[in-house]
């Protein structure tokens, strides 16, 4: 069967052997699943002008044990490439896993052979070779599968295994979710630890521009806002705040400076109460650089967005968020009496 989806989010895994890109899409009428693709990794390595028989066979037979897993070369395909100007022929180098190309290439090299891009990340090199453009529509044939087929867990995202795709043009309308959360602390410190959540923000607008907005806190007072809920204390705003994002279940989650904070923060907190929230945190050097990937949603961090794309345009010399939404919105933050 065939059908017309929209990619948003990919990652690859190794699964008995084989390696799947994962490519969690949206389809046509608004409904999310996981195209399952088995690909695998390649480099060049160049032809060389001697001894090309017998180093042509020793590359079919090499393998490398990395970690007690043993990676093998699986397949080999003479091409031509255009080299500085000029055709020249390579060989194509197919192997078992992604990580195994930069620890392949790195043996050749030391045969005396020329390697080339070993190092593209894999998703982009398949994203590359498939000509997929993340958000674009592309059209898929293949079939579902159940979950257990990949030794997935229970989920109620549907997996679609496929035999060829192809990208189309045009892509959809899509579900964003912001975050925001205010936490306490008796001294200007951070501290994801020690200092706990007061309430968390959610602003959203679906695929028929209808707007959400929540406020989840644990402090009890009147008001007015129907947007505002109350909870008994920080776990079971945790608790609520999962069960929200479950439900709301966008394409798109977003912040600002939430890779080195509110949603690491958030990750934090609930591993204090023993919560499973399905973020990956990884830290580089400290906070400041982190990023955090959460799955089948799309992450994205417009602090880093701003710096890396308006950074220079901007006539602010600050990256907080009042200065920045001042300059691209004409909105301030609202002034708040702490005490």
């Amino acid at each position: 069967m065939s059908i017309i989806c929209y990619p948003y989010d990919f990652e690859y895994k190794v699964k008995n052997g084989k390696v799947y890109v994962y490519l969690y899409a949206k389809t046509e009428d608004h409904q999310h699943l996981c195209i399952v693709h088995e690909h695998y990794p390649f480099f060049y390595v160049k032809v060389p002008l001697t001894n090309k028989e017998q180093l042509l066979e020793k590359i079919t037979k090499a393998t490398i044990t990395d970690n007690q897993t043993t990676a093998h070369v699986r397949n080999i395909i003479e091409v031509t490439r255009e080299f500085i100007g000029n055709q020249q022929q390579f060989w194509q180098v197919y192997v078992s896993y992604p990580k195994a190309v930069p620890l392949f290439a790195k043996e050749f090299q030391q045969w005396g052979l020329e390697c080339f891009e070993k190092d593209i990340l894999f998703v982009h090199r398949y994203l590359r070779d498939m000509n997929i453009i993340p958000m674009q529509k592309i059209i898929v044939d293949g079939k579902y599968i159940d979950s257990e087929i990949l030794d997935e867990p229970q989920t109620t995202i549907k997996f679609f295994l496929a035999d060829h795709l192809v990208p189309g043009e045009g892509t959809t309308k899509w579900k964003i979710l912001a975050v925001d959360i205010e936490t306490y602390a008796e001294k200007k410190e951070i501290d994801f630890e020690k200092n706990p959540i007061l309430m968390i923000g959610l602003s959203g607008i679906d695929e028929h521009n209808t707007e959400f907005q929540k406020v989840i806190t644990w402090k009890q007072f009147t008001h007015d806002y129907q947007y505002i809920e109350h909870v008994a204390d920080e776990k079971a705003m945790l608790q609520r705040f999962q069960q929200l994002l479950r439900e709301y279940n966008p394409e798109i989650l977003t912040g600002y400076f939430s890779d080195g904070f509110d949603l690491p923060y958030l990750k934090t907190r609930c591993l204090k109460y023993n919560l499973t929230l399905d973020f990956q945190v990884f830290s580089k050097s400290g906070f400041r650089s982190g990023e955090v990937k959460v799955k089948s949603i799309l992450h994205l961090d417009m602090l880093k967005f701003i710096k890396q794309i308006f950074g220079l345009n901007l006539k602010t010399d600050s990256y907080k968020l009042d200065a920045v939404a001042q300059e691209l919105l004409g909105h301030s933050k609202h002034k708040v009496n702490l005490d």
